[in-house]
């Protein structure tokens, strides 16, 4: 999909839309049923015309979920991310933010490549014009964006509520296999555990391989996982153990697994005896779903494939914005 002209920005963010700068004509490839709509899109691929829509965000995510968005953690996925600008869609009606589809890209390593894919962010539908396509045509316009410019997929967590939505409507591919699973932790009474120790952000760079089949967030990237790390309001620990990596990140009493280089039997008796000693009662962790000891969360990962059609994913706490 080409660039939209500047002066086409400023027409959407002022509401000037007429003649040839009608919606009909900014976004291309949206389905007739959009296009023909009373709906005026914005597509938008910079930080400079995004931001001036954040009132407006902010209000839609307010009418959807009944609280207001962090402003320092939209600042950090939207305007702070080195791999690039977001891809945003956004549909108005009249003057008011009715429907926001976006996704940022990122690095990925794995399979011995690298590409870029893209994090489905938070999708937002006003309870009044909800059943009217917007979901799926913003979706559609902003990957069509996305695979021009070489993002090579997206990726994402969508809950047991939207995952048939994912499914039918924009061809994703869930991993019915794995869920998010939180583990008691129990006290370790063998001596012969080894060892989980802090290190450095260098060190773990140093430490750090690329996975040799699926593929996963380029840690090795100095930037990234400054960025990464830096999540307003979370505080992780760099851990290394014989032969493997963890992040892990404190959340009230349960110790989140965010990122590991392998996780295995052992491993989890590792650091379900780190979470023992530090105070924790539980891990959060990517897990089979139905095996015994876990309570399992209504999401899971998913993924679309714009490029390449052998990638694969693994999931990670790490590739989701929440964690």
């Amino acid at each position: 999909m080409r660039k939209i002209p500047r002066c086409i920005y400023r027409r959407c963010l002022t509401g000037h839309w007429r003649g040839e700068y009608s919606a009909v004509r900014t976004v291309q490839n949206l389905s007739r049923h959009l296009m023909n709509s009373m709906y005026r899109v914005c597509s938008i691929h910079d930080t400079q015309t995004l931001v001036p829509h954040r009132e407006h965000i902010r209000k839609l995510f307010l009418s959807c979920f009944g609280k207001s968005f962090d402003p320092a953690l939209w600042a950090w996925a939207y305007c702070d991310n080195p791999c690039g600008p977001a891809y945003v869609h956004l549909a108005y009606a009249g003057e008011e933010l009715v429907a926001h589809y976006a996704m940022i890209p990122l690095r990925y390593i794995g399979a011995g490549c690298r590409v870029v894919a893209a994090l489905s962010m938070t999708t937002m539908v006003h309870p009044s014009h909800r059943k009217s396509g917007l979901f799926r045509d913003l979706a559609e316009a902003t990957y069509q964006q996305g695979s021009a410019d070489g993002v090579s997929a997206v990726v994402g967590f969508p809950n047991s509520n939207s995952i048939p939505g994912f499914r039918k409507r924009l061809n994703w591919k869930i991993n019915e296999q794995l869920g998010i699973a939180s583990l008691p932790v129990t006290s370790q009474t063998t001596s012969n555990i080894p060892t989980v120790e802090s290190i450095s952000a260098a060190d773990f760079r140093t430490a750090f391989r690329s996975p040799t089949k699926a593929m996963t967030l380029d840690l090795s990237d100095p930037a990234i996982l400054e960025w990464r790390l830096g999540k307003p309001g979370a505080r992780y620990q760099l851990l290394r153990a014989p032969d493997t990596l963890f992040i892990v990140k404190p959340f009230g009493n349960t110790l989140d697994v965010v990122y590991h280089s392998r996780l295995d039997a052992r491993d989890i008796e590792m650091l379900s005896d780190y979470a023992s000693r530090h105070g924790f009662s539980a891990l959060t962790v990517f897990k089979k779903i139905g095996e015994q000891s876990s309570q399992m969360t209504p999401y899971r990962f998913g993924f679309r494939i714009f490029r390449s059609k052998k990638l694969e994913f693994e999931p990670q706490l790490i590739l989701s914005d929440v964690f």
